[in-house]
């Protein structure tokens, strides 16, 4: 059983198209890991997500220095 420890909310199903390349890579690190392909895919994009909210939500709230 793979932890979600990302994901917010239920996943919403989509349809995604992959190179050649990237899904059978996917295919191959979730065999080695004994885990879906699918849930792998889906938790790297939620980490990817929750990095660059959390940058861009910092980033607004940094106080701005007034130009005189």
């Amino acid at each position: 059983s793979t932890t979600h420890t990302f994901l917010l909310t239920p996943p919403k199903k989509i349809t995604l198209s992959l190179t050649k390349e990237s899904l059978e890579f996917f295919k191959g690190e979730a065999e080695k890991h004994h885990t879906n392909y699918q849930s792998m895919i889906r938790e790297l994009l939620a980490q990817y997500a929750a990095h660059y909210r959390e940058k861009t939500v910092s980033s607004h709230s940094k106080p701005r220095k007034h130009i005189r």
